[in-house]
């Protein structure tokens, strides 16, 4: 099952939206920065796809609002000319003590560009999950060209939203970038999920429901989507060459 993580948009229900004048979409239909100058435009979250289209949009003349739950840790694209998703790697490989070492360098580094007013920081760690690669958000919040407001939205109305806190603010478009959940619904009820909605599985790979079922590209992190599904491939054929030999024993 190689279905992938990116095909299945996830879009949340929220009160009020048939209700709302403007513009509605999800991250992964936004193209281009253009339909959006002198706009008011609301990004809702702060992955690298709501990082990236903020930014974007902030220097690009459109006046950007980023709701944030509860705050991203980012990092570096490069450490000593070095990609991240490199390092990231060989961290991978590293003693859990020593991973706990490399995240709290890695917050000690943004620290050194970004404060808590800036960006609040999450709870958990770089490692723990995707951080926000590269500073281009910061920069565009420290220039004003981005605002970040902390919270959640509780309805849509005609001409905006109302937040959590109870405080209105209008807005020309919203633009969910609220991520994505694995295309597993040609399986339907032959396999578990966890509460993220991946499948069961043993390993990385293998299906803890049905024999001979593996998935690959089901795993995204900071090593990078394109360096798992290599690892995934991988060890499927090892395991796939296995079962294949113990059914002809059989």
């Amino acid at each position: 099952m190689a279905t992938g993580i990116m095909s299945n948009p996830l879009s949340p229900d929220i009160s009020g939206r048939e209700d709302f004048q403007g513009e509605i979409i999800h991250s992964v239909d936004y193209r281009r920065p253009d339909t959006y100058r002198d706009k008011q435009v609301l990004v809702v979250g702060v992955g690298n796809s709501g990082g990236e289209i903020a930014s974007e949009l902030g220097t690009s003349g459109s006046e950007v609002t980023l709701l944030v739950r509860q705050g991203a840790n980012v990092v570096p694209r490069t450490i000593a000319g070095i990609p991240i998703q490199y390092l990231a790697v060989l961290v991978r490989r590293l003693p859990q003590g020593g991973r706990k070492v490399v995240a709290l360098l890695l917050r000690r580094l943004s620290e050194l560009r970004i404060s808590s007013e800036i960006l609040p920081r999450p709870p958990w760690t770089a490692l723990e999950r995707i951080p926000i690669i590269g500073f281009h958000l910061i920069e565009a919040i420290r220039a004003r060209k981005v605002t970040v407001k902390l919270g959640v939205i509780d309805r849509f109305d005609r001409t905006g939203v109302v937040f959590g806190d109870g405080s209105h603010q209008e807005f020309d478009a919203v633009i969910l970038a609220t991520g994505f959940a694995p295309a597993l619904d040609p399986l339907g009820d032959l396999i578990r999920r966890d509460e993220r909605g991946f499948a069961m599985r043993t390993d990385n790979v293998t299906s803890a429901d049905q024999p001979g079922l593996w998935f690959v590209g089901m795993r995204y992190d900071t090593t990078g989507a394109i360096a798992n599904i290599y690892q995934d491939a991988q060890l499927v054929g090892r395991q796939l060459a296995s079962w294949t030999i113990e059914r002809r024993l059989v």
